[in-house]
């Protein structure tokens, strides 16, 4: 795989590896920018920390830093009966005290994906954390606006305030309406002279059986979206969520995959025709 970043030197100390990273994403950021490129500043950090991990340990850390295959065994032997929390506990003093890459060998040999992909929500947020002032002063504030986000959980009953199920097709026209409302916020520049935008998801945290539904929008935008919501459905439950979901069950497997149009993507997908 292409890394993203240079080869790194080998790092004496976490700081020395945590700003090399934080350097790469900013290279990385300014080159996209320069070419007219929207990027997510998490999901640049993101993709970053996965090909970081495909590093050898040996290549990127001293030996006096590194953590033997025997110290990374004795610490996974010790962590496996535990909780959750306190592998994450235990995985945080180690991200702190060893380092970026010492703590994801241990991370991968725990075998947990439920575990990594909390982990690694936890690296992100602490690779962006940058002083606010300083953030500003090296991206002319954009990266800072954009982690300004608000994310928020939105559920639809099926059956409405006066008790008729919705079908498929009036659910999907509701869906046209709020996208078109929306519209507003994709089009709205900010006082940095950049667009907005919102994303969208769909997921199934492992610890509820309900499907909901995950909106994030800029903060100034948090109004616009709730009215927008309630407007196309007013039965529907709108929770700002100041936790990320995770879609992962600890004792059970994961497995994934995609479909994409047979047509031109322009066309619309109405699958109620």
């Amino acid at each position: 795989m292409e890394h993203h970043f240079k080869t790194p030197p080998q790092f004496k100390t976490p700081e020395e590896e945590l700003n090399f990273l934080r350097a790469a994403v900013q290279e990385q950021q300014e080159k996209l920018e320069q070419l007219g490129v929207e990027t997510e500043p998490e999901k640049l950090i993101s993709e970053n920390l996965y090909q970081y991990k495909t590093i050898v340990p040996s290549e990127a850390l001293a030996e006096g830093h590194r953590m033997e295959k025997e110290e990374v065994e004795s610490i996974v032997l010790d962590l496996a009966p535990e909780t959750h929390d306190s592998q994450m506990e235990e995985l945080l003093g180690i991200l702190q005290e060893r380092g970026i890459m010492n703590a994801l060998s241990v991370v991968a040999d725990l075998h947990n994906p439920h575990l990594e992909d909390d982990f690694h929500r936890v690296l992100i947020q602490y690779i962006k954390e940058v002083a606010d002032e300083g953030m500003k002063k090296k991206t002319g504030e954009r990266l800072f606006e954009e982690l300004h986000m608000t994310l928020f959980e939105v559920t639809l009953p099926l059956i409405g305030k006066e008790g008729e199920k919705k079908n498929l097709k009036e659910l999907i026209a509701g869906m046209e309406q709020f996208y078109a409302g929306m519209i507003s916020v994709d089009l709205a520049t900010t006082k940095y002279s950049y667009k907005n935008y919102y994303s969208l998801e769909i997921a199934l945290p492992f610890d509820s059986d309900e499907v909901s539904f995950y909106v994030a929008v800029p903060d100034e935008k948090k109004d616009l979206f709730e009215k927008q919501v309630l407007a196309v459905f007013s039965d529907a439950n709108i929770i700002e969520n100041k936790n990320d979901y995770n879609s992962f069950n600890s004792e059970g497997i994961s497995v994934g995959t995609y479909a994409q149009a047979s047509g031109n993507f322009v066309f619309p997908i109405k699958t109620y025709d």
